[in-house]
């Protein structure tokens, strides 16, 4: 990027950032961005005010590694009947 060879991109940098952490971290932070996203935009399409989004993701942070830890015993055929691409 310093030699102006190639344009950089948030994405790219922000998982570069996230490459150092620890797998259980990174996992974390990507589950809480994920349902951040969700979260801010539901004010737009249902009836929720911001302060109920904030209640939620910080709800949601309780037991949020347990969940991530979790979700990791799940096998690849236990996922295949919720999305039929994967089977």
């Amino acid at each position: 990027m310093k030699e102006g060879k190639v344009q950089g991109h948030h994405a790219v940098v922000y998982g570069l950032g996230l490459a150092i952490l620890p797998q259980p971290a990174l996992l974390t932070s990507w589950a809480f961005q994920s349902l951040s996203s969700v979260c801010l935009s539901s004010p737009k399409l249902l009836r929720i005010g911001q302060d109920s989004v904030q209640r939620v993701l910080t709800a949601s942070l309780v037991g949020m590694e347990e969940k991530v830890a979790l979700s990791l015993t799940i096998n690849r055929e236990e996922l295949a009947g919720l999305i039929p691409s994967l089977k």
